[in-house]
């Protein structure tokens, strides 16, 4: 029923997320490396979280430091000799 339906739109945003660089133009070997994990865990945190009736600070904390770890990582700077990046 609803589960089902939320894990399929969960894996459309994914999926469309995944496919940022080819919609935006963004550069593929700047873009995954830096933000693949960025691709799976907001939409399994959205799982668990409606699963688990979290209440709405918990919520903006677990969006809050998400979204602090993605700018993060892609204001990094895009040097190719550097370890910080594999």
């Amino acid at each position: 029923g609803r589960e089902l339906i939320f894990v399929i739109i969960a894996a459309l945003v994914a999926g469309l997320i995944a496919k940022f660089p080819a919609f935006f133009s963004i550069n593929e070997d700047f873009f995954y490396p830096r933000n693949i994990g960025f691709i799976v865990f907001p939409v399994l945190s959205a799982y668990f979280g409606w699963k688990n009736n979290l209440s709405t600070g918990k919520i903006a904390f677990i969006a809050g430091t998400t979204l602090a770890g993605l700018l993060f990582i892609n204001f990094l700077p895009d040097v190719k000799k550097s370890d910080t990046l594999m």
